[in-house]
């Protein structure tokens, strides 16, 4: 238990700008007509 807040930051802000950025580019791509990724 040697981690505090920048090891779980890092992790949290990743997962959370990875998830931003799905969305973001999803409805980017839903806009134009683009082929569907599912």
């Amino acid at each position: 238990a040697g981690w505090y807040w920048p090891i779980f930051n890092v992790a949290d802000s990743a997962v959370t700008i990875g998830m931003i950025l799905f969305l973001y580019l999803s409805f980017f791509r839903q806009n134009k007509d683009a082929p569907e990724l599912a």
